[in-house]
């Protein structure tokens, strides 16, 4: 119900603010911020769109899930991460349709301090994620084994949590927005690194 909430959410604000729009707005900004691409008013539904379809995905993966990796298994914590993961895209809806409405408002700090509190809000709960095929660091290694997947996602909890709620930190005290970024996302993806190196570990001590 809150994952419905906020897609509506959004979809109510890009109705509201629709009839107040020029017939061409701005779809695309460029890391610095400038605009770089134009479209039609009715592009403006977009991610209220994408938030939608998300929702209704994320309602139908436990249905999806395959026996012996079904979602259900680590129910409460799927249903936290899908309201995290809904949030964080209807967040990025509001900023998007707030740029639109005014081109020329810097957003690289709400933006990407917006997107690293809510990596920092799922990693706090990676940790609980069982393995399946739809959610977490889904690697051929973790996949194979259970040992490997949970030693994974110990380690990537504790990299996307301290990692999302450093960066956010830094990047609404004035540090560059892109390398701060570039940072956090070598920290989130050397677990797949990781899955492998503790793979080849214990398949050579005979410890799969």
């Amino acid at each position: 119900m809150l994952c419905a909430i906020i897609a509506i959410a959004v979809a109510a604000y890009a109705l509201m603010v629709y009839s107040s729009l020029p017939d061409t707005i701005p779809t695309h900004w460029g890391a610095d911020g400038t605009v770089n691409g134009y479209g039609s008013r009715g592009t403006i539904f977009i991610m209220p769109g994408v938030t939608l379809s998300l929702t209704l995905l994320l309602l139908a993966l436990p249905w999806m899930s395959p026996k012996n990796f079904k979602l259900d298994t680590f129910r409460e914590t799927y249903n936290y991460m899908m309201f995290i993961v809904t949030a964080m895209m209807g967040y990025l809806s509001f900023v998007i349709i707030y740029m639109t409405l005014h081109p020329t408002w810097d957003f690289t700090k709400p933006m990407i301090g917006g997107m690293l509190i809510f990596f920092a809000l799922l990693g706090n709960s990676m940790g609980k994620v069982k393995r399946n095929f739809f959610m977490g660091i889904r690697t051929p290694w973790t996949l194979a084994s259970d040992q490997v997947w949970v030693a994974t996602h110990r380690l990537g909890a504790r990299l996307m949590t301290l990692g999302g709620a450093a960066g956010a930190v830094a990047v609404l005290l004035g540090a560059p927005v892109l390398p701060v970024f570039f940072v956090f996302l070598a920290l989130v993806l050397y677990p797949v690194l990781y899955s492998l190196l503790l793979y080849k570990r214990l398949e050579k001590a005979g410890a799969l």
